[in-house]
């Protein structure tokens, strides 16, 4: 299933006025292993998703931090805190968003 966490405007360049887009973007993702992700990078993310109302439901999955990159982070779901009116079936997913390439 697919979830569109913040209906914000994305320009053709893929930046936009979405808050949360901007602050992911922001983060340093050129300091990101060769793999994957740092616990420091998910750390970032984290901070990110608890900023706002529709993404406080998210966490970054620390079992998969290897598999993560700069556009998708593979997050765990709290169903209690998803608060989009969608019922969710499982507490796995991934967190997309334009490559910042």
């Amino acid at each position: 299933m697919l979830v569109l966490l913040m209906d914000c405007p994305l320009t053709a360049a893929g930046g936009g006025e979405c808050p949360a887009y901007n602050a992911l973007s922001d983060l340093a993702w050129d300091r990101a292993p060769a793999s994957g992700i740092s616990n420091e990078l998910a750390a970032g993310v984290d901070d990110i998703l608890k900023r706002f109302y529709t993404t406080e439901c998210l966490s970054v999955d620390r079992s998969r931090l290897g598999e993560s990159e700069e556009a998708w982070v593979y997050v765990r779901i709290n169903p209690l805190k998803f608060r989009l009116g969608v019922s969710v079936s499982s507490e796995a997913g991934v967190l997309v968003w334009p490559n910042s390439d």
